[in-house]
Order: C-alpha cells, then structure tokens, then sequence
C-alpha cells in the first residue's frame, strides 16, 4: 500500500480516489508509524474538502491568481493620503488581468 497509494489518491478522481483515500488512511492506522498518524490526522480534519475536490476537480487556483497581484498592489497603495489610493489598485488589477489574458 503505502506512498504508491497516496500516489493514486490524487491521480484517480470520483469515487475511486475516495475509496483509495480511505484504504491509505486504514493502512496508516494499522502500521501507527507516527508521522503517517500525524499525517492521517491531519487529511481526517480536512477530508470533507479533499474528498469534494476529489469528485469536482474544482480548485481555487483561478481565485488565488486573481487575489495575488490585488494583494500586492493594494500593499502599494499604503501610504498615500487620499482613499482614491486603494480604489486605483483593484482597477489596475482589473486592467492587467485583461492584458494577460490578451484581451
């Protein structure tokens, strides 16, 4: 079982993904090496959201694209006097985001 498995975990989808997770997070019980605990624990807390992910093949990999450089230009905005400052940021975010996408 073992790193094999956790490697088809996450190259199988749907419901045979699920069950593969399941048979990992039993084989990690049964051998209670503790770092494979710790790590069981760990995708227990979180299965709800791996197991959705697991059947939509959604992620937030769009979302996290678009809030970085709104991050960053609204960091650059700090310091200004007007709240114009932090209104030009997500607009010149908008704008990039356009020209990236060669429109």
């Amino acid at each position: 079982m073992g790193a094999y498995t956790t490697l088809l975990v996450f190259a199988a989808e749907g419901e045979e993904g699920i069950k593969l997770l399941a048979r990992w997070l039993a084989w990690a019980q049964r051998w209670r090496i503790a770092e494979f605990l710790k790590l069981a624990r760990r995708i227990r807390s979180h299965k709800e959201g791996i197991e959705a992910r697991l059947r939509h093949r959604m992620s937030n990999g769009r979302v996290e694209t678009t809030n970085s450089p709104i991050q960053l230009l609204t960091r650059s905005a700090h310091g200004f006097q007007s709240p114009i400052s932090l209104m030009v940021p997500p607009a010149r975010a908008y704008l990039l985001q356009g020209v990236a996408r060669g429109q």
